[in-house]
């Protein structure tokens, strides 16, 4: 089956050599900025070569950055004017609809602990129109990160709260990994029923299915992946982007959940999806 759907993998930048260097016909990964750091840099720098190690690894991957500072919006927008001007410059029409080439997220699953929706939503409008009125912003697809598991929790299943009408939306999906494997309706609830609401496509900038100790093979797990993924395509998916990396762990203690696709059943479901034969 072939689709246009954008299938990557997210892993820690230490584990690139290991873990994203396996996964050549990666088409997506994202780039996380952390508070005080700004913008990952688009151009390699001696403290950040990640956006140009995944490209190295992964010729044809998006970058995905997202970024947590703004330390007022006139910052906020030399902050990003810069980071556009790195880019190369579009020398040939862009394709309506196509792939980016590279994908901005502010404040990636907002939450109460950031601020209120109402900043968040204004902050979006205003990276709108910078990218709008910048040369290179035609290249960049503006994208809003919600979160399965917060939404779940605390948002009251509500993923209008923190929705800007600007920009892409997009939910990270993660099972919890303390419970059960849930099944395909309780996983893919949350990105469903966004696109659905915003008649967009589906996307998942961070997937994830931990393996549980009860299923030592990883078979189990795959047997969901499929399922998923057979939803999402049907759902006209853009893009499903696998954490292919351990997760936090446990405050009470114990081990961090595992999503790495390191057994064989879940691993050729994955090279399955990347080759579009799903």
């Amino acid at each position: 089956m072939t689709t246009d759907m954008l299938v990557g993998i997210t892993c820690d930048p230490r584990d690139y050599g290991t873990r994203l260097a396996r996964w050549p016909g990666a088409r997506h990964t994202r780039i996380f900025g952390y508070p005080g750091k700004g913008i990952p840099s688009w151009k390699p720098t001696p403290t950040d070569r990640r956006i140009a190690e995944a490209r190295r690894l992964c010729p044809g991957i998006i970058p995905h950055v997202s970024f947590k500072d703004w330390p007022d919006d006139m910052a906020a927008e030399a902050m990003v004017r810069a980071w556009l001007n790195q880019l190369p410059p579009i020398t040939a029409p862009l394709t309506p609809g196509g792939p980016p080439l590279v994908m901005l997220s502010h404040m990636h699953e907002p939450g109460p602990k950031d601020f209120d929706p109402a900043e968040y939503r204004r902050r979006q409008f205003l990276i709108a129109i910078w990218l709008a009125a910048h040369p290179r912003g035609g290249q960049v697809d503006l994208v809003h990160i919600d979160a399965n598991i917060w939404v779940e929790g605390k948002g009251g299943r509500d993923l209008s709260i923190y929705l800007p009408g600007v920009g892409l939306p997009s939910v990270d999906t993660y099972a919890r990994s303390w419970k059960p494997y849930p099944t395909v309706d309780d996983l893919l609830w949350a990105p469903l029923r966004l696109a659905d609401a915003t008649r967009t496509p589906p996307m998942l900038p961070e997937f994830g299915i931990a393996r549980r100790p009860d299923d030592p093979t990883g078979e189990q797990r795959a047997e969901l992946m499929h399922e998923a993924l057979v939803v999402l395509w049907a759902e006209g998916c853009r893009l499903v982007s696998w954490w292919e990396d351990l997760g936090t762990a446990p405050r009470a203690g114990g081990p961090a959940p595992d999503f790495r696709l390191d057994d064989e059943p879940s691993r050729r479901v994955w090279e399955d999806a990347m080759a579009g034969r799903i």
